[in-house]
């Protein structure tokens, strides 16, 4: 990108107003270091160009089926006026089936 690189992105955005959005970085650079700073700096997931539509699709289904059910979550919470908790492997059944 002209303006910043899409690490320097992802950390303004991760760093702001927009800090629940989620974020997927397609990138060229496949090193170990740049995909860990990526996560690092709050990516939800990190796909290496060149990619496939097939597999972005599948990663935004998923983490709009994740989004979801933390609404949900979110909203039963403050309903029941309690923590509501629900186990990473109930979510992953929903979203990754």
């Amino acid at each position: 990108m002209p303006f910043c690189s899409g690490l320097e992105l992802t950390s303004r955005i991760k760093s702001g107003h927009l800090q629940h959005t989620s974020v997927i970085i397609l990138s060229s650079l496949t090193q170990e270091n740049v995909i860990v700073e990526a996560f690092n700096m709050g990516a939800n997931d990190f796909i290496a160009k060149p990619f496939s539509f097939a597999e972005l699709s599948i990663k935004v289904k998923r983490l709009v089926c994740l989004k979801n059910v933390e609404r949900s979550s979110t909203a039963r919470y403050y309903q029941a006026g309690h923590h509501l908790q629900t186990h990473p492997t109930k979510l992953a059944s929903i979203c990754f089936a």
